[in-house]
């Protein structure tokens, strides 16, 4: 005789479960592999599963209560919610992962995710000694997207999810329960696939993570009203602050070349740009694209760039000669040394530009690879900044070779690229471990029990 519908309902509930363990056993094992390409993601994937168990622990408690306790459809109705929660969860991340089953895909994100990885380590060393710290976060993930330029989320950011109408788990709540999750992610438009130039906007979108995990705008913004400049000015430059620190960030990481990307990705209409105004009570989160562009210039003049930022500007200004916010151009050199120079306490009272940087040395390295790929010679290089700020170098100064001489830097960065456990270099204690795990126990049960709450 067939059961009766509760048990009936039961039973296809842990068919279910048992099949999401057994998916999220899968992506684990396969990123256990040291020569399976998503080893590269081990501690990624690891994490999040772990963070994940709370979650899946309560949904199986569920289903046992209603075995035992006779509210076996009521139990179950909320069980199967949850799941279904838990799978809008891991599919954030796992089609990001999946990307890069798609040969078309995995060159260039294996590839961006190395830079970004640069880009974002050298903070979280200096300022994180304790792995259990609950900022330990794990390298960025980079994934394709329909946006027209890259966007980030990180920590306290909207996590772009699946929105299911009429689930109770849908949209902004979602949203908030996942942003805790420690792999900070990182978009990138579809056509860069075949045009890595425009990948050292990475370095722009890596500096939001960096302000987002470290809880960097209040110290930012005291530091901006100490540097003394035009007090009428000081709450556009406040608005303005999260987007031109992240500029500034993308300078630390590749020098002039993220300049002549970020130019690229502002062209517009001459008529727009000169004219491009800001006004009290709308200033907006961007200044105008003149002023953003004055901002990232004088950075390269504070960072011994200035040859390079003269031949930069007279570039842009033959072909935007004029702008409609010339009152603000005093601030900016004021600003750049505050933001470069100033101690951050919650980086340990680092300055930002002691703690990343792009030197002289590594531009030479960069030219020195532009002029080698552009010869078709070996390439010696093996720093992963400076190859990508000569993949944007090689664009600018031979734009009709580039197709051609591209492929000798992506074979060189393909060389040089990190042994494949990345993110657990070096390994960690097992002190160490037994901290992180902590640390992610308590993330995951404050976030089964927000998920569980709102059934």
């Amino acid at each position: 005789m067939s059961d009766d519908l509760a048990s009936r309902k039961l039973r296809e509930l842990n068919h279910k479960a048992h099949a999401l363990d057994a998916e999220l056993i899968e992506w684990q094992n396969r990123s256990d592999e040291v020569h399976d390409p998503f080893a590269r993601h081990h501690s990624q994937i690891r994490r999040v599963i772990k963070l994940l168990a709370p979650l899946r622990a309560m949904i199986g408690e569920r289903i046992d209560t209603g075995a035992t306790k006779n509210r076996t459809l009521a139990n179950c109705r909320a069980a199967e919610q949850a799941m279904l929660a838990l799978h809008r969860i891991w599919e954030f991340f796992r089609a990001k992962y999946a990307q890069r089953n798609e040969p078309l895909y995995k060159e260039f994100l294996d590839i961006a995710d190395e830079f970004a990885w640069e880009c974002y380590a050298p903070v979280r060393k200096h300022a994180l000694s304790d792995p259990g710290d609950e900022r330990f976060k794990e390298p960025p993930l980079v994934f394709f997207n329909g946006g027209l330029s890259p966007f980030a989320v990180a920590r306290g950011r909207a996590f772009r999810v699946e929105d299911v109408p009429g689930e109770a788990l849908s949209g902004p709540l979602l949203q908030s329960i996942i942003s805790s999750l420690p792999v900070p992610v990182v978009g990138v438009p579809y056509f860069q696939v075949k045009h890595l130039p425009d990948a050292l906007v990475i370095g722009h979108e890596v500096g939001h993570l960096i302000a987002e995990d470290f809880k960097l705008m209040e110290p930012l913004k005291s530091i901006l009203g100490q540097s003394g400049i035009d007090e009428t000015h000081r709450v556009a430059w406040e608005s303005w602050l999260s987007e031109i620190f992240a500029d500034l960030y993308g300078c630390l990481c590749s020098g002039p070349a993220f300049v002549g990307s970020l130019i690229d990705f502002l062209l517009a209409e001459r008529s727009r740009i000169v004219a491009d105004t800001r006004n009290e009570g709308d200033w907006g989160a961007y200044p105008t694209d003149y002023l953003r562009v004055l901002f990232n210039l004088e950075a390269l003049t504070l960072l011994d760039f200035d040859e390079e930022r003269q031949a930069i500007e007279a570039l842009w200004r033959a072909t935007y000669s004029e702008h409609a916010m010339t009152a603000y151009e005093q601030d900016i050199p004021r600003i750049v040394h505050a933001l470069l120079n100033e101690p951050i306490p919650p980086l340990k009272n680092g300055s930002l530009k002691k703690i990343i940087n792009f030197s002289r040395a590594q531009h030479n390295d960069a030219l020195q690879t532009v002029a080698q790929a552009s010869a078709k010679s070996e390439i010696t290089s093996s720093e992963i900044r400076p190859l990508f700020a000569a993949i944007r170098l090689l664009f600018e100064q031979a734009p009709e070779e580039f197709a051609s001489t591209f492929p000798y830097l992506t074979k060189r960065i393909n060389k040089v690229l990190t042994p494949q456990l990345r993110a657990s270099e070096p390994p960690l204690s097992e002190e160490e471990e037994a901290r992180r795990a902590e640390t992610d126990m308590r993330t995951g049960e404050k976030l089964a029990a927000r998920v569980m709450d709102l059934l």
